[in-house]
């Protein structure tokens, strides 16, 4: 009799541990395009903005050169898309420290680029497109996350990209 009751009390505690510990849902993890960005951003005390609806490209390569960049597009109150993009560069390898070169730009995407945008981001087929990798390997890592109206996805690749995924990107870039 005293077993069963030892084991008894033994099954509700582990029930309670068990159902506490699954209590509160651990926050979700960020894709990795906003935590690379954010990063980036932190290390230069830039802020990383955010928006229901949002698009992220994190870039970094390093070779002889180094370079970094986030970019993150989101629509404003007055729903007009904006770009904001932090961009790094400078020597690589052993002088990677010396004369780093940080530069800050935000920019509200012209209305053709911003149609271009929201019509990619209403197609059901952008969120579940396997990523299509085109062209020879670069030395450039790149890591996009969309949350937009119509879902979620993410993508991570060293090369071009092609499709509806690489159409987004190619919207992200400054005409500069």
């Amino acid at each position: 009799m005293r077993q069963t009751n030892l084991t008894a009390v033994s099954l509700f505690v582990l029930a309670l541990v068990g159902s506490s510990a699954n209590a509160a849902d651990p926050k979700p993890a960020e894709a990795p395009a906003v935590e690379s960005g954010a990063t980036l951003r932190a290390r230069y005390n830039l802020p990383m903005p955010g928006a229901e609806h949002q698009v992220v490209l994190y870039s970094s390569y390093e070779h002889y050169g180094r370079y970094e960049q986030s970019i993150v597009l989101w629509k404003d109150a007055q729903d007009a898309w904006q770009r904001d993009r932090v961009h790094l560069d400078g020597p690589g390898g052993m002088l990677s420290d010396l004369e780093l070169k940080i530069r800050h730009l935000k920019t509200t995407l012209d209305p053709e680029t911003a149609r271009a945008l929201d019509a990619l981001l209403a197609q059901p087929s952008l969120y579940t497109e396997t990523p299509i990798r085109t062209g020879e390997s670069q030395r450039k890592h790149f890591e996009l996350a969309i949350r937009g109206p119509g879902g979620e996805t993410t993508a991570a690749w060293d090369n071009n990209l092609g499709g509806q995924l690489g159409q987004v990107v190619e919207l992200m870039k400054d005409k500069e």
